[in-house]
């Protein structure tokens, strides 16, 4: 691991973002990679046995003449996967910004060991799970206005089924421009809560006040980050489900059943890959604007200085 600590008070353009999340990963993918297999996978393979064994029931049971049973059992299987998997995603963000955290605090970061990561996950994982239920309600509460619109606007049409689709197409357009703003706003909201220890209300309020002004350039680099990293490691997912979609037609979904754990613990795999690259550029971002907007750490560095004359 190198000795050199990657200082994330301060200001980065989109290219410096992206090499200080290329270097920060390189030098503690060791540690990071270890904490969420010990703490976070677990969790996540929990929801990937669900998630297989309800996929192999739906294949082999959903054509005999009782159906509806079958559907019925299917359902419940996928309601332990939907908590299962809830808890692993909310958990691998608690891994990966508690380290993050430690490594920002701590001047002996590579003394960071897997209990102290699991610990702080253990004390604030009601703050992860509390902000990502606030979260859900707020974007449904916004979305009601919208809903009962377009509620409105179907039973105008009545059997009309030509502009219901239009409709339905238009307005899920519609709904995904209006909400991308919030959207990369609330990117900040578990940082934000962490770093500066605000309750769930003013850190909302507090992500819109960084995003002023930064919404645009901050979109930007979310979507070159996803795009550099389905460029990097999207070829293995394409080529597994190319293999799968072969394999099905050379024999049948019976003979084809191993395939599907398998195919759901790559794309896990992905998955976290791709969340630890995109929080750490979240996390970075936050920062970059901060001091841009209050230079912090230029504060904190100047009062140092200050404190070394005076000694």
């Amino acid at each position: 691991m190198s000795t050199n600590k990657i200082n994330f008070r301060k200001v980065r353009d989109m290219g410096e973002t992206i090499s200080a999340t290329t270097a920060f990963v390189r030098q503690n993918h060791k540690i990071l990679f270890k904490g969420i297999a010990y703490i976070a996978l677990p969790f996540i393979l929990l929801g990937l046995v669900s998630y297989s064994i309800s996929i192999a029931f739906f294949i082999e049971e959903l054509w005999p003449e009782d159906v509806s049973s079958s559907f019925n059992s299917y359902t419940d299987i996928a309601s332990v996967l939907s908590i299962f998997s809830f808890l692993g995603s909310i958990v691998l963000i608690a891994v990966i910004y508690e380290y993050l955290i430690l490594y920002i605090k701590r001047p002996d970061f590579e003394s960071i060991t897997l209990k102290e990561i699991g610990q702080k996950v253990l004390e604030n994982i009601g703050l992860y799970l509390s902000t990502t239920i606030l979260l859900f309600l707020t974007f449904l509460v916004a979305l009601l206005p919208m809903t009962f619109i377009m509620g409105i606007w179907v039973f105008m049409v009545g059997s009309m089924v030509e502009e219901i689709a239009f409709l339905i197409v238009f307005a899920t357009l519609g709904i995904g421009l209006l909400f991308t703003y919030p959207i990369v706003a609330v990117s900040f909201i578990f940082i934000v809560r962490l770093v500066e220890g605000k309750s769930f209300a003013p850190a909302l309020s507090r992500c819109f006040s960084l995003i002023k002004g930064n919404w645009l350039s901050t979109l930007w680099l979310y979507l070159v980050t996803v795009l550099i990293t389905i460029s990097i490691i999207g070829l293995i997912p394409a080529f597994l489900t190319g293999s799968i979609a072969m394999l099905i037609n050379l024999f049948s979904w019976e003979q084809a059943m191993f395939l599907i754990p398998i195919t759901g613990l790559v794309y896990s795999l992905i998955t976290i890959i791709v969340n630890v690259i995109t929080l750490i550029v979240v996390a970075l971002r936050y920062f970059s604007i901060v001091e841009q907007k209050e230079g912090i750490g230029l504060m904190r560095k100047i009062a140092l200085i200050g404190e070394e004359k005076a000694k």
